[in-house]
């Protein structure tokens, strides 16, 4: 009875979990099958592998009395031939090494169902498409980096965790809206001085640290454009705050990469 409690805790612990998550819907099956299946596969692991251990050592704990007896001697149902009973003594030799066989068996069942653990959580991870990998293939040179900031930029500046932010974390930023590569940045500077923009010349030179060859007022184009999209609030002329949620959600955010340096 002690058995089942445990496995039904477990069932309960893996259902829980999904409704934490918030996997338990329809929606979020269709969108992510991986991810929403994975804390039930994980319990139902966990209690196969008990229930193989379990087995295993129970195996061995009734082994281990079988063989403690040296031999044992029965009366054989086969008679003699002038049709007298016949005793015979068997006796007990235990298999080599067979503690460690069974554990070993049970310890297969452990990997294999670590394995398929495995597999639901490395499926479950988002995957970035392929249309945003493209620009790292396909560099165009400064004006592909206008276009595609932080995406094809300077690697070793802007990680790859830079770009998975703006495409799961921050999707409002993608190109869907209209925003290059400038805008990005406009509003990566703004998530690294904790939403807020009050140095007009401090952007506009990293601007133009940041892009080479660029001409025209960038800061202003892309204060103008944030703020017609409804990503920024103007605070004046020259400075400006994202907007809610944003600024809430962003605030204190530790963001991947590091600004490029002015000196």
């Amino acid at each position: 009875m002690r058995e089942r409690w445990f496995d039904i805790l477990f069932l309960v612990a893996g259902v829980s979990w999904s409704f934490c998550k918030g996997t338990l819907s329809y929606e979020a099956w269709k969108q992510n099958a991986w991810d929403a299946s994975m804390p039930l596969v994980w319990c139902l692991c966990a209690i196969f592998v008990k229930h193989a251990f379990q087995s295993a050592h129970q195996l061995v704990k009734e082994l281990r009395l079988e063989y403690a007896i040296p031999a044992t001697t029965s009366i054989s149902p086969i008679l003699s031939p002038d049709g007298k009973q016949i005793e015979q003594t068997l006796f007990h030799k235990p298999p080599l090494f067979y503690q460690a066989r069974i554990y070993g068996i049970a310890c297969l069942f452990l990997f294999a169902l670590t394995g398929v653990g495995y597999l639901f959580w490395d499926r479950a991870q988002p995957r970035i498409p392929i249309d945003v990998l493209l620009p790292y293939v396909r560099y165009e040179g400064q004006q592909g980096k206008m276009r595609n900031w932080p995406y094809g930029s300077s690697g070793s500046k802007y990680p790859m965790d830079l770009s998975k932010f703006f495409v799961f974390d921050f999707k409002e930023a993608t190109d869907q809206r209209g925003l290059n590569g400038q805008d990005r940045f406009f509003l990566y500077y703004m998530l690294k001085h904790d939403g807020e923009m009050k140095n007009a010349p401090e952007l506009n030179d990293l601007y133009y640290k940041e892009f080479e060859g660029m001409a025209g007022s960038p800061v202003m184009q892309s204060m103008d454009k944030l703020a017609n999209l409804g990503l920024i609030d103007r605070l004046s002329p020259l400075e400006a705050r994202l907007s809610e949620p944003y600024y809430s959600r962003y605030r204190g955010k530790q963001i991947p990469g590091d600004l490029p340096k002015l000196h």
